[in-house]
């Protein structure tokens, strides 16, 4: 299978790229001119195909998806001060869509509108896998998404989910908790505190926090492009794979786990 890898750059983009490159898959790396060269050089390195872009500009991700079988989307932003969250997580998932449509099927998207118009006679994309990584604490209830970020996560989620509703796309939406890794900045600073002061303040001393280590995350993620048990297209539900299990919102569907791989330890 050949994937188009976007957020490749980034703590967790880094650790997928290692895993298509073990589970031998052909890959191209999205990546913008400012990337910085040392990490498009590693990814060169593990075989990928650089290919320079910006998924903002929809004329950057024609000729990649002609060429590839599925895409794993992980671009994403904490903080909207150099970069907006809508024009990241909404838009920037909205093109990569539109791009796999008219792609595949032959289906034109205007997204300032939402008029779609059919360019020439098709079916669907499913054969086509995309794969979204979104994050835990999204709710399935617009409304109560509460922050900027979460709200935006929400509607890139939705746009996938109403591409396998109306154009048969199959996909996989991830919710991980916190990634933990050699170079994730939550855990380690946490960290960090923990041994520099004997004492420390906790805060919401009921709440609970279950982080996924970095390199099973990216695991699950590569996996799940043959796992046909974490897919979903064309139906009346929504799945949802979090903290490592497909967790279907519909009653009437099955528990689908598929991915769990959790065996080391964070701290």
């Amino acid at each position: 299978m050949k994937v188009l890898l976007t957020g490749s750059t980034g703590f967790l983009g880094r650790y997928v790229a290692q895993q298509l490159a073990k589970q031998k898959h052909k890959f191209i790396c999205l990546v913008r001119k400012t990337s910085n060269p040392n990490q498009v050089e590693y990814l060169s390195s593990l075989g990928a195909e650089i290919v320079y872009g910006d998924m903002l500009e929809p004329a950057a991700l024609e000729e990649p998806i002609k060429r590839v079988d599925a895409i794993i989307h992980l671009v994403g932003i904490i903080h909207d001060k150099q970069q907006d969250f809508v024009e990241v997580h909404v838009n920037g998932t909205q093109n990569l869509v539109n791009a796999v449509n008219e792609s595949k099927i032959g289906i034109s998207t205007n997204v300032t509108n939402n008029k779609k118009s059919a360019l020439k006679k098709s079916t669907s994309v499913s054969k086509f896998k995309f794969i979204y990584v979104s994050a835990l604490g999204v709710n399935n209830i617009p409304e109560k998404n509460e922050t900027k970020y979460f709200k935006t996560k929400y509607l890139a989620e939705e746009i996938v989910r109403d591409a396998g509703v109306n154009y048969g796309l199959t996909y996989t939406i991830f919710r991980p908790s916190i990634i933990a890794g050699r170079e994730d900045k939550s855990i380690n600073t946490f960290a960090a505190v923990i041994k520099k002061f004997p004492i420390i303040g906790v805060p919401a001393v009921k709440g609970k926090l279950q982080p996924i280590y970095v390199e099973d995350l990216a695991y699950c993620i590569v996996n799940s492009l043959k796992d046909k048990k974490s897919d979903e297209k064309n139906k009346n539900k929504k799945t949802t794979a979090k903290k490592g299990t497909a967790q279907n919102t519909n009653k009437n569907e099955s528990d689908n786990r598929f991915c769990i791989r959790q065996k080391k330890t964070v701290l």
